[in-house]
């Protein structure tokens, strides 16, 4: 009987000897994001795990934990980039027609500028760019890209137009009651023309302008100067002499029609002082027209001629 009791004691004391390993230490997830620390590049926000959308953000947070953040990261959101437009005449205006670069932070440089706004119509000009002066040049430019230029545009610099005038009869001298129009360009067409002059006193008659010929008797100021015809007698082509001093030849002259039947329009010359019959007596003569005119003579050559007989008749005073 005494050796099944040294078994059991000895059973006793062998169980009574052994202790048991401590549980494993739970996961720890603070942020509650889905990701232990150990995985988690900042447990203490539940925005930034592995699985999380890199996105744009002044800090340059590492949202999705692969150690790179922002442009650096090619897996940055596209939609919470910026378009960044270049601006290479650096008028302070992107370049419209440029796509542009998607990008978290501005990437411009000390040789190009970007901004976030691309409304430069021509980003090779400085002088051109939305609010620009419009001026008008020959090369029609947009200044302000507004989409119009020149005249068609309501916002040119007066001081680039140029006044033109109406030439309504088409002789090359605006008219000078017209207060003119500013424009770019001159607006003439086939039908309706324009000038920089304004001097024609006439501007229904082309006849009419200065420079024209202002014959003597025709009472119309057809050279625009203001006064009536001037006639220099030493550029006179024909030249009628008396038959003697102090006859007053010329003191009137008249048309007498085609007298002789010619095809030539002839003249009538007093002299009303002429003394040839009778002191003061006077006279008249008729001087044929020919293909070449009136030719110069003394009116003694004259074709005809008509004397006053009595003394003081003053005959050719008026004819």
């Amino acid at each position: 009987m005494l050796r099944p009791v040294q078994t059991t004691a000895l059973v006793l004391l062998f169980l009574g000897g052994c202790t048991p390993d401590p549980p494993p230490p739970e996961p720890v997830d603070n942020d509650g994001d889905g990701f232990v620390e150990e995985e988690d590049c900042d447990d203490n926000n539940a925005q930034i795990h592995p699985d999380a959308d890199e996105v744009c953000d002044d800090n340059d947070v590492d949202e999705n934990c692969n150690e790179v953040a922002d442009d650096a990261d090619e897996e940055t959101l596209e939609s919470s980039k910026f378009t960044f437009y270049p601006d290479a005449d650096g008028d302070g205006f992107g370049d419209i027609q440029d796509p542009g670069l998607l990008k978290c932070e501005d990437p411009s440089t000390a040789e190009l500028s970007y901004l976030q706004e691309a409304t430069d119509c021509d980003d090779s000009r400085a002088d051109v760019y939305p609010g620009a002066p419009e001026v008008c040049d020959e090369a029609n430019t947009d200044e302000d890209c507004d989409g119009k230029a020149e005249d068609d545009d309501d916002d040119n610099d007066p001081n680039t137009m140029t006044l033109f005038f109406p030439d309504g009869d088409q002789d090359t001298f605006g008219d000078v009651n017209d207060d003119g129009t500013q424009v770019c360009d001159d607006p003439s067409t086939q039908t309706d023309w324009w000038t920089l002059d304004n001097t024609d006193c006439d501007d229904e008659n082309s006849a009419i302008h200065p420079g024209a010929t202002d014959p003597w008797n025709t009472g119309i100021d057809e050279n625009c100067d203001g006064d009536g015809p001037v006639l220099s007698l030493g550029a006179a082509k024909t030249k009628l002499e008396g038959e003697a001093a102090g006859d007053g030849a010329g003191r009137s002259v008249a048309s007498a029609g085609d007298v002789n039947n010619d095809g030539y329009d002839d003249i009538i010359v007093g002299a009303a002082g002429q003394d040839a019959v009778a002191s003061n007596g006077g006279a008249a003569y008729l001087v044929y027209g020919s293909e070449m005119g009136i030719s110069s003579m003394n009116l003694s050559d004259a074709d005809v001629k008509w004397s006053g007989t009595g003394l003081g008749d003053l005959a050719g005073y008026s004819v």
